[in-house]
């Protein structure tokens, strides 16, 4: 694992985006009446934990991107001076996707290169590590990844042909997935299309066939990606 110095002022200064503008389907009838980002966790919202994780590694400069129940999140945080932060909102008229609200950033006022994150991750990431890893690397977008082992629920029949040659009974596989945290180049942002919707995963391909520096880097600490209902119960304390 890469370590850097924890003072560095400079690696500071860089502002954090955080996507805060999705419907959490998946975690209904919770997210009814509130954002996702305002679930609690242990008498504390998800946002406002990430918020601190930030802060307490000296970041402190905040954009929020919002759509659904967003006025809710603005009243709560604020202009983040109960946090000890600086934060700034962008109001989606429409759902623009993971990556589109990007476009409506003010590319003068951010400081780049901008760390990108969900707002419904829990990590224990070094957040000046991750940046640093990036520049030293010349990368234009760098995505944490994740190991993940995965358990098929059936046993998988192993072929020669049409012949069985073995079944492996519910057989484990390793995926490297997107744990949603980004840092990315003001370059790219520039390139994208005010106001029109666009996925991060679309944008990342579409930056790979231009050719530009797309890196990954490991994540080993704790991760948690709170998907869905059964993963926020378990956890929410």
């Amino acid at each position: 694992r890469f370590h850097y110095s924890k003072n560095e002022k400079k690696e500071k200064k860089n502002t954090i985006f955080l996507m805060a503008g999705g419907k959490g389907r998946r975690m209904l009838p919770l997210t009814k009446k509130t954002p996702k980002p305002l679930l609690k966790i242990k008498g504390t919202p998800i946002i406002e934990k990430i918020i601190k994780d930030f802060r307490s590694q000296g970041f402190r400069k905040f954009i929020i991107s919002v759509n659904y129940l967003g006025e809710k999140i603005i009243n709560y945080l604020g202009d983040g001076k109960k946090l000890k932060v600086d934060i700034a909102y962008i109001k989606e008229k429409k759902f623009l996707g993971t990556a589109g609200s990007l476009s409506l950033l003010n590319l003068e006022k951010t400081t780049f290169p901008i760390l990108v994150a969900n707002s419904d991750l829990i990590s224990e990431i070094d957040y000046n590590n991750l940046i640093n890893y990036h520049i030293k690397r010349k990368a234009h977008l760098t995505i944490c990844a994740k190991n993940k082992i995965f358990e098929m629920p059936y046993g998988e029949i192993i072929l020669n042909n049409i012949r069985v040659k073995k079944i492996v009974e519910k057989p484990l596989s390793n995926h490297l997935v997107n744990a949603g945290i980004y840092v990315i180049n003001k370059s790219l942002i520039s390139k994208l299309t005010k106001n029109k919707k666009m996925m991060m995963n679309d944008f990342v391909s579409n930056m790979i066939k231009k050719n530009k520096n797309i890196l990954s880097y490991p994540i080993y600490e704790k991760w948690l990606d709170i998907g869905n209902k059964a993963d926020f119960l378990k956890i929410k304390g």
